[in-house]
């Protein structure tokens, strides 16, 4: 008796199949060996990696991200004003643009405000409001005092800070 392929009983065409676990087990067993190929074998820097950074790093790599460089954020300045902060931090200036309308309303940039920040990290206390840093720490002083209390573990003590009239005036170095 010839059998005809067509029609085969459905209990002898299951047996063939392979349960789905089986078949999606090495689906999965063969995209995990491409991805771990592929990383293997991937260069030290992706090459996408070096397109995404305008700027040359230092060394050729990556590991100065975020340490060199102009940097600009959007703000809001008021209301309905919105500006541009840029930040250039190796050569220690900030600057802030507003977004502002010209007479037929075509959008310009507006300089607001620029600064170099590189003497202002000599200033101690400068425009501060009430406690001052010597306030906090002579409050600080005087309640370790009353508790008997030593320092807490991970804080160095400072120097107790000089009543104003002996501190030296503030002497700022030119920039570098």
């Amino acid at each position: 008796m010839i059998r005809d392929p067509d029609r085969i009983p459905a209990a002898a065409a299951e047996k063939r199949r392979l349960p789905v676990g089986y078949t999606l087990g090495w689906v999965l067993a063969l995209i995990l060996a491409v991805l771990i190929t592929a990383r293997v074998m991937q260069p030290a820097e992706p090459s996408w990696l070096q397109h995404a950074f305008a700027q040359a790093w230092e060394g050729g790599t990556g590991a100065g991200l975020g340490a060199r460089g102009i940097f600009a954020f959007p703000a809001q300045m008021g209301p309905k004003e919105f500006g541009l902060f840029m930040v250039d931090v190796d050569t220690g200036t900030l600057w802030c643009y507003e977004i502002a309308r010209g007479r037929t309303g075509e959008p310009f940039l507006k300089l607001m405000a620029a600064r170099s920040w590189m003497a202002d990290r000599y200033l101690e206390e400068f425009n501060v409001a009430d406690p001052t840093p010597s306030q906090v720490r002579a409050l600080i002083e005087q309640q370790r005092a009353l508790r008997g209390t030593a320092e807490p573990p991970g804080i160095t003590p400072e120097a107790p800070a000089l009543p104003e009239a002996q501190q030296a005036p503030l002497e700022v170095p030119a920039n570098p």
